[in-house]
């Protein structure tokens, strides 16, 4: 029974501290696609040439056509320990050949637990746009941080 106890208590204890762990932020607007529209993958899933020329220790968004796939990635940075992520939470096709992307990202409480580790957030994102698109604009956290041109790039034979 005690541990029963326990264990309600430990959940109602973290989904409050989940719940109050932000302030308020300006939402995508509403004719974006939501996030199970987009195919998130993981660092595995994005080729290594394009892997090569992400540099995760610095904060960032990436933008990369290989044939008909766009793939995005946006990195935090190099943080001090865990609890920090960064999350794709819509986009926007164009009709002008633009794609908005919104992403979100947390950080930890002051009193949260964490593990004093270095850790390098980032969030991908792979895409089979129905129209060509050239340039990404990277909303994070309701503010828009960087309007990228897409590079093209072709895949090294054998691959």
């Amino acid at each position: 029974m005690k541990k029963l106890f326990f264990l309600l208590l430990s959940g109602i204890l973290l989904l409050s501290l989940t719940a109050c762990g932000g302030g308020s932020r300006e939402q995508p607007p509403s004719d974006f696609d939501p996030v199970s529209d987009i195919n998130l993958i993981i660092e595995e899933d994005v080729p290594a040439f394009i892997m090569s020329e992400i540099d995760r220790e610095s904060e960032d968004q990436y933008a990369y056509q290989v044939e008909d796939v766009l793939y995005l990635v946006a990195t935090m940075g190099e943080k001090p320990t865990s609890g920090y992520e960064i999350t794709f939470v819509g986009y926007r096709e164009n009709q002008d050949h633009t794609m908005d992307v919104f992403l979100e990202t947390t950080e930890p409480a002051e009193d949260e637990a964490v593990l004093q580790v270095l850790t390098f957030p980032a969030a991908y994102a792979r895409f089979y746009p129905d129209l060509p698109v050239f340039h990404v604009r990277f909303h994070i956290d309701g503010e828009m941080v960087n309007d990228l041109v897409v590079e093209t790039m072709e895949a090294p034979p054998g691959v």
